[in-house]
Order: C-alpha cells, then structure tokens, then sequence
C-alpha cells in the first residue's frame, strides 16, 4: 500500500511594497522597510491593522492566536520597536 503524503496548499505570497504601502498609507518608508524585513503576508497586515484597530478580541474569540509577523507589524506600526534610550 503507498504511503500517502501530507496535502499541503499554496504557500501564501509574500507583500509588495506597492501593496504594502497602499494599505498603510500614511507609514513612512523607514516603517515599511523594517516591515517588509518580515516578509509578511497580505493576511498578516491585515490582521495587525484589526489588532491596532481593537478588533482582536474577535480574532482571539476564535481561538486565534496573531503570526509572529502580526504582532511585529503591530509593534512596528505603534513605535514600540524603537530601541528606547535611557534618560
């Protein structure tokens, strides 16, 4: 009997800057850089943006947990990336 092998889907494509942009908009090109630096999916932006619009209660409400991409575009978006200096 052959052994069956997983079925596996497309994997998801990866963002443009031109698509990246046109989503955020207003974010700056030194942003977008450090976003495109996590090679995130259309999907993945857009769940940060729900995420920073306080919509992730309903994403949690389905036991769904944010890609580590999600959450590095939600801290990247709300400055929380930035290295802090000491004062």
């Amino acid at each position: 009997m052959a052994k069956q092998q997983p079925v596996h889907g497309p994997k998801p494509a990866r963002i443009g800057r031109a698509t990246l942009k046109a989503l955020l908009r207003d974010v700056d090109d030194a942003r977008l850089d450090r976003i495109l630096a996590l090679h995130p999916t259309v999907n993945e932006v857009e769940e940060a943006l729900l995420w920073l619009d306080g919509k992730a209660n309903a994403l949690l409400g389905h036991g769904h947990l944010p890609a580590p991409a999600t959450i590095g575009i939600a801290s990247i978006l709300t400055g929380d990336d930035e290295e802090r200096s000491p004062n």
